[in-house]
Formats: structure tokens, C-alpha cells, sequence
């Protein structure tokens, strides 16, 4: 083996001395914030490469590696497949057993207390009385924390046009017949979902935090509102779901951008080039 290449905080501390040992070069590749913690700080003096996944977890390195590290996006495949978003749209209804048109939220996110479900949850009751009921609000995700998935499901069985859906494995349809994502997550080191949406030409609605302020430039390819403001959320919904014209424009400039920064091509250009100069 010539390089060692590790995805995970765990990972990065058992293989890092091994391949040290066996003369082997050792990139991590740091999905999550840099902890504050003296081990893992020392041991990651013994990777030779550090690629981190945005910005902002770029600005968590310690000075000693920010010399050795590079920002490298994650890669994602898009579709060009012609679909007719409004078909995908009607399925899904069809599926929950709704009858009459109605908008789609949804927010899709481990249910944990960093992705801020309950800001979603609370933000649903203002959404809903602002479009008096013409919307459906959907939640997709593992139950991560206990506390919050019961009020979730409480939540969820005692109101009308909300829906848990639990863990889905492909999402691509629930994201496309969308009207709009939202991505209330405070401190994200990247943000997945809204890349996904915006190749599926989704909107997308998510807080003015962490990784988000790389990928969304707020009323260009997407809209942001600051943590927390359930308030923020609702007025912004109202505001996105009744303006057709600028969420296509908004939408299309979305594609564009995520296709220009987030290819898979790109992607393997990048990583080919850092293995060849180790």
C-alpha cells in the first residue's frame, strides 16, 4: 500500500501511527469540524494530507494544518434525465392519500439535535396557518435522539398534513416533487440535502450557518434566514411558494452552480492529482 486514505474520525486516529509505521502516506479526509481535543490534534501531525470538505471546516484546523491542508468538495451525480417535476409531485400525494393540490415542505436530516428538527416542527404550525392548510409538510430521516423523535411523532399523529416518513433510501423523488427543502441545521460542516436539491432543481430554504454560506447566495441560488428565526421561515415560505417566476430563475441558477462546483469529474480530478504529487 502507498496511501492510506481515511473518511472518519475514528479511522483517521487507528490508521494513522500504522501507516506511519509502514511507511505508507496518510491523507484525512475531514467530513466533520476539528475537534478541540489535544490526541486528536497530535496524531493529526502524522498525516502527510488534509482535505477538508468546505471552508468552514478548513477554518477549524489547527494553524499547523491548514499549510497541509486542501479544500476539496463532495462529489455529486446528476441527473439529466427529462423528468415532469408536477407528475412526481402528484405521486407523492397520491402516495400520503391527499386528494386536492397543496405545496410540499420538506425537511430531510438525521433527526439529531444539530439539524434542528423541532425548528422545523414549530416553523410548520406558523407555515400552515399563513397558507391556511394549502401545504403538506413532510419529515424523512433516523431517529437519532429519543426526546426528539417522540415529539416528532407525537407531533406528527395528532396534525393534520404532516407527515414522518422515517428513514427513506432513495430520496431523489421526495427532494423533486418538493416545492421547497428546508434546512433549518446550525453549524453543518457542508450540507448535502441542499446540493441534492439543487439538482433537482428544488428551492431551497436554510439557515445563514456553517457550511450553507459556501453553497447558497441568498436570493441567487437559494434563500437563507438566520438560525432559529421561526418567524423568518414562515415569511420566507409564504414568500418563495407564491413567487413561480423567480424560483424558476433561482432554481436554474441553482443547477448551473452545483454542477459547475460539485461534479464527480471534478471531484476525481482533484483527489488523482493530490495522490500523484504524494
Amino acid at each position: 500500500v502507498d496511501i492510506v486514505h481515511t473518511n472518519d474520525l475514528r479511522i483517521h486516529l487507528m490508521w494513522s501511527l500504522s501507516s506511519k509505521i509502514f511507511g505508507c502516506k496518510c491523507i484525512w479526509h475531514q467530513r466533520s469540524l476539528f475537534p478541540d481535543w489535544l490526541l486528536y490534534k497530535s496524531i493529526s501531525r502524522l498525516s502527510n494530507k488534509i482535505l477538508s470538505i468546505s471552508k468552514y471546516v478548513h477554518s477549524s484546523l489547527p494553524k499547523f494544518n491548514k499549510k497541509k491542508s486542501d479544500i476539496i468538495y463532495n462529489p455529486f451525480v446528476f441527473n439529466k434525465k427529462k423528468i415532469i417535476k408536477r407528475i412526481v409531485k402528484k405521486k407523492l400525494l397520491k402516495q400520503l392519500k391527499i386528494n386536492s393540490k397543496k405545496y410540499i415542505v420538506t425537511f430531510i436530516a438525521n433527526l439529531e439535535k444539530r439539524k434542528k428538527p423541532l425548528v422545523f416542527v414549530k416553523a410548520s404550525l406558523m407555515i400552515k396557518k399563513k397558507l391556511k392548510n394549502k401545504v403538506v409538510f413532510l419529515m424523512i430521516g433516523d431517529k437519532r435522539d429519543e426526546v426528539t423523535f417522540s415529539k416528532i411523532l407525537e407531533h406528527s399523529e395528532n396534525t393534520k398534513n404532516f407527515f414522518y416518513l422515517g428513514h427513506k433510501r432513495n430520496i431523489d423523488d421526495w427532494l423533486y416533487g418538493s416545492d421547497l427543502i428546508i434546512v433549518p441545521a446550525n453549524k453543518e460542516p457542508f450540507g448535502r440535502t441542499i446540493v441534492e436539491s439543487m439538482a433537482l432543481k428544488t428551492p431551497v430554504l436554510a439557515s445563514n450557518s456553517g457550511g450553507h454560506r459556501e453553497i447558497i447566495k441568498n436570493e441567487k441560488n437559494g434563500f437563507l434566514f438566520e438560525s432559529n428565526n421561526i418567524k423568518a421561515i414562515s415569511q420566507l415560505t409564504y414568500k418563495i411558494l407564491n413567487n413561480k417566476k423567480k424560483n424558476k430563475l433561482i432554481t436554474n441558477e441553482a443547477y448551473n452552480f452545483a454542477l459547475k462546483n460539485y461534479s464527480v469529474s471534478n471531484h476525481i480530478k482533484r483527489i488523482h492529482q493530490i495522490y500523484k504529487n504524494l
